[in-house]
Protein backbone atom coordinates (compact mmCIF):
# COMPACT_ATOMS: atom_id res chain seq x y z
CA UNK A 1 0.00 0.00 0.00
CA UNK A 2 1.14 3.42 -1.08
CA UNK A 3 0.74 5.96 1.74
CA UNK A 4 2.21 9.29 0.90
CA UNK A 5 5.55 10.46 -0.78
CA UNK A 6 8.69 8.87 -1.47
CA UNK A 7 10.69 9.93 1.88
CA UNK A 8 8.75 12.67 2.73
CA UNK A 9 9.54 14.50 -0.94
CA UNK A 10 7.16 16.98 -1.78
CA UNK A 11 6.86 19.77 -4.51
CA UNK A 12 7.82 22.43 -2.01
CA UNK A 13 11.27 20.35 -1.63
CA UNK A 14 11.14 20.24 -5.32
CA UNK A 15 13.91 21.84 -7.59
CA UNK A 16 11.17 21.87 -10.57
CA UNK A 17 8.87 23.85 -8.50
CA UNK A 18 8.82 27.72 -8.34
CA UNK A 19 6.73 29.08 -4.91
CA UNK A 20 4.64 32.35 -5.87
CA UNK A 21 1.65 32.03 -3.06
CA UNK A 22 1.40 30.92 0.69
CA UNK A 23 1.78 27.07 -0.20
CA UNK A 24 1.01 27.09 -3.71
CA UNK A 25 3.45 27.20 -6.55
CA UNK A 26 3.92 26.45 -10.28
CA UNK A 27 6.23 23.34 -11.60
CA UNK A 28 8.22 24.11 -14.20
CA UNK A 29 9.15 20.39 -15.00
CA UNK A 30 7.72 20.64 -18.61
CA UNK A 31 7.72 22.94 -21.51
CA UNK A 32 4.62 23.78 -22.86
CA UNK A 33 3.32 21.49 -25.40
CA UNK A 34 1.15 22.68 -28.53
CA UNK A 35 -2.60 23.22 -28.34
CA UNK A 36 -5.00 23.96 -31.64
CA UNK A 37 -5.35 27.95 -30.15
CA UNK A 38 -3.13 30.27 -31.78
CA UNK A 39 -1.57 32.38 -29.08
CA UNK A 40 -2.69 30.84 -26.38
CA UNK A 41 -1.09 31.88 -23.36
CA UNK A 42 0.95 28.81 -21.35
CA UNK A 43 0.14 28.20 -17.73
CA UNK A 44 2.20 26.28 -15.41
CA UNK A 45 0.79 24.00 -13.37
CA UNK A 46 -0.40 25.34 -10.01
CA UNK A 47 0.37 22.51 -7.14
CA UNK A 48 0.13 22.61 -3.09
CA UNK A 49 3.95 22.40 -1.57
CA UNK A 50 2.59 19.07 -0.17
CA UNK A 51 1.61 17.77 -3.49
CA UNK A 52 4.06 15.50 -4.91
CA UNK A 53 4.62 13.43 -8.69
CA UNK A 54 7.41 10.49 -9.71
CA UNK A 55 9.31 13.07 -11.30
CA UNK A 56 10.54 15.09 -8.34
CA UNK A 57 13.90 15.93 -7.80
CA UNK A 58 16.42 17.54 -5.16
CA UNK A 59 16.89 21.25 -5.22
CA UNK A 60 20.39 20.98 -5.21
CA UNK A 61 20.93 18.48 -8.02
CA UNK A 62 23.89 20.11 -10.24
CA UNK A 63 22.31 18.10 -13.19
CA UNK A 64 19.50 20.30 -13.49
CA UNK A 65 18.77 24.28 -14.88
CA UNK A 66 16.16 26.30 -15.07
CA UNK A 67 16.61 28.01 -18.23
CA UNK A 68 14.60 31.47 -19.43
CA UNK A 69 12.50 31.65 -22.51
CA UNK A 70 14.89 34.44 -23.64
CA UNK A 71 17.72 32.71 -22.82
CA UNK A 72 16.35 29.11 -24.41
CA UNK A 73 17.47 27.61 -28.05
CA UNK A 74 13.63 26.45 -28.42
CA UNK A 75 12.10 30.31 -28.22
CA UNK A 76 10.96 32.12 -31.07
CA UNK A 77 10.62 35.91 -30.74
CA UNK A 78 9.57 38.04 -33.50
CA UNK A 79 11.36 41.53 -33.59
CA UNK A 80 8.19 43.30 -31.95
CA UNK A 81 6.90 40.40 -29.62
CA UNK A 82 3.46 38.68 -30.66
CA UNK A 83 0.60 40.84 -31.83
CA UNK A 84 -2.71 38.29 -31.23
CA UNK A 85 -6.01 40.22 -31.81
CA UNK A 86 -7.12 39.27 -28.57
CA UNK A 87 -4.96 40.15 -25.64
CA UNK A 88 -6.75 37.90 -23.89
CA UNK A 89 -5.41 38.82 -19.72
CA UNK A 90 -2.14 39.91 -20.64
CA UNK A 91 -1.50 43.55 -21.37
CA UNK A 92 0.12 44.75 -24.99
CA UNK A 93 3.54 45.53 -23.02
CA UNK A 94 3.67 41.84 -22.15
CA UNK A 95 2.84 40.56 -25.78
CA UNK A 96 5.93 43.01 -26.95
CA UNK A 97 8.12 40.62 -24.48
CA UNK A 98 6.35 37.05 -25.51
CA UNK A 99 8.05 34.81 -28.00
CA UNK A 100 6.49 31.19 -29.07
CA UNK A 101 7.99 27.75 -27.26
CA UNK A 102 8.66 25.18 -29.49
CA UNK A 103 10.66 22.92 -27.70
CA UNK A 104 8.34 20.35 -27.52
CA UNK A 105 6.82 18.85 -30.86
CA UNK A 106 2.32 18.20 -31.24
CA UNK A 107 1.24 14.96 -30.85
CA UNK A 108 -1.78 13.54 -32.80
CA UNK A 109 -5.00 14.11 -32.81
CA UNK A 110 -8.42 12.81 -33.28
CA UNK A 111 -10.02 15.72 -34.97
CA UNK A 112 -9.60 16.38 -38.74
CA UNK A 113 -7.38 18.65 -40.13
CA UNK A 114 -6.04 19.49 -36.54
CA UNK A 115 -3.43 22.75 -36.95
CA UNK A 116 -0.79 22.70 -33.74
CA UNK A 117 0.22 26.13 -32.30
CA UNK A 118 2.84 26.63 -30.32
CA UNK A 119 2.08 28.56 -27.26
CA UNK A 120 2.83 31.93 -26.06
CA UNK A 121 5.70 32.55 -23.22
CA UNK A 122 6.97 35.44 -22.12
CA UNK A 123 10.76 36.07 -22.29
CA UNK A 124 11.17 35.54 -18.27
CA UNK A 125 9.28 32.10 -18.29
CA UNK A 126 11.77 29.20 -17.81
CA UNK A 127 11.47 25.74 -17.56
CA UNK A 128 13.78 22.69 -17.05
CA UNK A 129 13.49 21.16 -20.16
CA UNK A 130 15.01 24.39 -22.11
CA UNK A 131 18.48 24.36 -23.56
CA UNK A 132 20.62 27.81 -23.51
CA UNK A 133 21.73 29.51 -26.24
CA UNK A 134 25.52 29.61 -26.23
CA UNK A 135 27.66 32.51 -27.80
Amino acid sequence: MFDGAPAGFTCGKCAFWLHFMDRDGHCRLHAPSPVGVVNEVARWPRTHSEAFCGEGREPHDTDLRRVACAECIYWKHPKDGLRPVDLLDQLSAWWSRAGHCQRVGPRPSSASGYRACWRATHESDSCFQGKKKTG
